[in-house]
């Protein structure tokens, strides 16, 4: 029987509540639908592929994916998903226009999960090989929806905080450039200077092109920097940011609490952190797009939302908030899995 692919709960049926000051573009139907489809094709994914690998040998260094596989599939319920694969992929077609690049990095790393659990393919192949990189450039465009709703909650979040007439920002993990895009669009006029940090060369490259080009008389600096060193000894000047912005960035650093040290140096006090980051709703619910992550060694998994707060104020930042309020966001929606986190430098 051929059935064309519905949310379990229609978007009208959601407590709009948590959502009401966010834009527009952040909180819609056709976002609302493709998430939907992204949770299901995961679920989907997920179950044939612990099928597939069933009894077969998994590596021991693979051990862990396998539990998140597990994980995931417990957290939605027992029992073999309710869309077919060929439901969903005409599902998938015809949100093509909207999220088509999102769908054809979760094919690709679906295809190459049996391998990767058998220790046949690693994980870099998978994701960071020639061909992956313009996956990843289309994953991380604002033309992609799934990616886009991060950026513009991100980017309007962190405008409304910072009332700075001539505002120096420092973005870190500013990978292709799409971040900086959507903050640029808010904030272009009154910038003073705006570092764009990135460690990986390729995406500093295409971050560079991106910006040069859309925002020319923006003074920005380009600058490789690696998270998990000190700022100051990459040249990065501390003291003097009025912004600090980060998209998905922080989860992926090794020490946390030591990276958001560095970043309260570089603000000046009163100095607003900005962290845009995908998380958890419970630490048993894997997020659905952390099924490709996972296949990347330095990739630690999103973080239950409440422990941002505290690791924010372990390291010495004051008035800390979500956007949107994530208690209620997560009540309304339990597979919501996206906030702004703002934070100060104490005065």
């Amino acid at each position: 029987m051929n059935r064309a692919f519905q949310p379990a709960v229609a978007h009208g049926e959601v407590d709009s509540a948590p959502f009401r000051e966010l834009p527009p573009e952040t909180w819609s139907d056709d976002l609302h639908r493709v998430h939907s489809l992204i949770e299901a094709l995961v679920d989907r994914y997920a179950f044939d592929i612990l099928r597939e690998v069933g009894a077969g040998v998994v590596h021991p260094s693979r051990v862990s994916a396998l539990e998140w596989l597990s994980a995931r599939l417990a957290a939605r319920g027992h029992g073999e998903p309710l869309w077919s694969k060929d439901e969903l992929a005409r599902a998938a077609a015809d949100e093509d226009r909207l999220a088509g690049p999102t769908f054809a990095l979760l094919d690709r790393v679906a295809r190459a999960w049996p391998a990767y659990l058998r220790g046949e393919r690693s994980g870099e192949r998978v994701l960071f090989d020639r061909e992956a990189l313009g996956l990843w450039q289309a994953y991380f465009s604002n033309e992609n929806l799934p990616y886009a709703v991060v950026n513009r909650l991100g980017a309007w979040a962190a405008a409304r905080e910072t009332d700075a007439p001539a505002l120096r920002v420092l973005e870190v993990g500013a990978g292709c450039g799409s971040g900086t895009e959507a903050l640029l669009d808010q904030v272009a006029s009154r910038v003073r200077e705006y570092w764009f940090t990135e460690l990986s060369p390729s995406f500093l490259r295409r971050g560079q092109e991106l910006v040069s080009r859309r925002f020319p008389g923006v003074p920005v600096v380009f600058r490789r920097t690696d998270l998990d060193l000190p700022l100051a000894e990459q040249g990065v000047p501390l003291g003097g940011f009025d912004l600090v912005y980060a998209v998905n960035t922080l989860h992926a650093v090794k020490d946390i609490r030591a990276s958001l040290a560095e970043l309260r140096s570089a603000l000046v006090p009163g100095g607003v952190l900005a962290l845009v980051e995908g998380v958890r709703s419970d630490p048993g619910r894997p997020v659905a797009i952390e099924f490709v992550f996972v296949l990347a060694p330095e990739f630690r998994g999103f973080l239950h939302w409440p422990r941002w707060r505290e690791l924010l104020e372990e390291s010495g930042y004051a008035r800390v908030r979500y956007v949107p309020d994530l208690a209620a966001a997560t009540r309304a929606i339990p597979t919501y899995a996206m906030a702004a986190i703002l934070a100060r430098r104490p005065e």
